[in-house]
């Protein structure tokens, strides 16, 4: 089964939803198999289910409230983040990166 990463963004100073409301929904999401949250505003999360298939709950969550996510390409994203990230983006798997902050 394949793995897909995206990134979550979205307005960390919104109240509706607020950060950790969006930190539950993550956490609990039925398709999120895992997630890293580099800063606020910011999630990487991996899913076997395609930008199409997961966005609908994504977009009933946030309601109103504006939010990306988008669909990472493996080796076309930069940036300066830890090494083990960017191997967990890179990879084709979910493995969960410990406690996720």
């Amino acid at each position: 089964m394949h793995e897909y990463a995206y990134v979550l963004s979205f307005d960390p100073f919104n109240q509706n939803p607020n950060g950790s409301q969006v930190e539950i929904f993550i956490k609990y999401h039925r398709d999120v198999k895992a997630w890293y949250f580099p800063f606020l505003g910011t999630y990487f999360i991996k899913s076997d289910k395609t930008l199409a298939e997961i966005t609908p709950g994504f977009r009933q969550f946030f309601g109103e409230s504006q939010f990306t996510l988008t669909y990472v390409v493996s080796n076309l994203i930069g940036g300066s983040l830890p090494e083990s990230i960017w191997t967990w983006i890179n990879s084709g798997t979910a493995a969960k990166l410990g406690d996720n902050r």
